[in-house]
C-alpha cells in the first residue's frame, strides 16, 4: 500500500477585515482588534463603536477559517486556527494582520493599541512580537499570552508595550487557579503587566474598554 504524501503551497487568497472610522491626516490612534473563536469581525465591531472619533479608528481583522456555528447551515462564524497544521496557520495569521494594517493605510505615525479577545489574544501576541509595526498598548482580554512568545526577545518586545490583562470574575473559561498560575508565570519571567478584573463573564464590556484605552 502506498503512503499518502502531504504537499503544501501558497497562493493568493481574498480576505476581509472591517474598519470603523476613516484614516485621515488627523488620525492619531489605531485600535487593532482580533475577535474570539466562533465570531465574525463585522459583529465583533459593535463592541468598539465608542472608540471612534476624529483622531481614532478601529481595524478588525477576521480569521480565515469560516464555518457554520451549528450543523451545515445557519449562522456563519470564524476562527483563527485549529490544532491541524497549527504552525502554518500561525504564520499565515501573522502575514494577514500585517497586510490588514498596510491595506488600511496605517503607518509609523499612528499609535497602535492592540486588543485581543479570547482566541484572538494568542494570534495577536504572536503577530506583535514579529511585526514591523510598533504597538503602544496590548490588551489581552479573557485569555493568556501564549508560551511560545515568552522567550527573551518576545518578553523584551512585550515590555515595550503597556500590557493589560483583563478578566471577568465570572469568566466560565478562566478559573481563579488558572489565572493565578498564568500571572505568576508572567511575573517570574519578568513580563510587565497590569491585571484588570471586573464583574462579568467571557465577553468584552464596552464601557470598561473605553476606560482602558482613553
Amino acid at each position: 500500500m502506498r503512503e499518502v504524501e502531504k504537499k503544501q503551497f501558497s497562493f493568493d487568497k481574498t480576505v476581509r477585515y472591517y474598519q470603523l472610522g476613516q484614516i485621515t491626516k488627523k488620525t492619531k490612534t489605531v485600535y487593532f482588534a482580533t475577535h474570539g473563536y466562533g465570531m465574525l469581525a463585522e459583529f465583533f465591531s459593535r463592541k468598539f463603536l465608542k472608540l471612534v472619533d476624529e483622531e481614532s479608528v478601529v481595524i478588525l481583522p477576521e480569521g480565515m477559517h469560516r464555518f457554520y456555528l451549528q450543523g451545515t447551515s445557519g449562522r456563519v462564524v470564524a476562527s483563527w486556527m485549529t490544532k491541524d497544521d497549527r504552525e502554518v496557520d500561525i504564520a499565515d495569521n501573522k502575514r494577514l494582520l500585517n497586510s490588514d494594517l498596510t491595506d488600511a493605510g496605517v503607518n509609523k505615525n499612528h499609535n497602535i493599541v492592540a486588543i485581543g479577545f479570547s482566541q484572538g489574544v494568542p494570534t495577536l501576541c504572536r503577530w506583535l512580537v514579529e511585526t514591523p509595526f510598533h504597538v503602544e498598548k496590548l490588551i489581552c482580554w479573557a485569555s493568556d499570552i501564549p508560551e511560545d512568545v515568552l522567550n527573551e526577545e518576545g518578553i523584551s518586545i512585550l515590555n515595550n508595550c503597556k500590557n493589560e490583562l483583563v478578566v471577568g470574575d465570572e469568566d466560565e473559561f478562566i478559573s481563579e487557579e488558572r489565572l493565578e498560575e498564568f500571572t505568576s508565570k508572567l511575573k517570574s519571567k519578568g513580563v510587565d503587566f497590569n491585571l484588570v478584573k471586573y464583574n462579568g463573564t467571557h465577553k468584552i464590556e464596552p464601557e470598561l474598554l473605553l476606560k482602558l484605552v482613553k
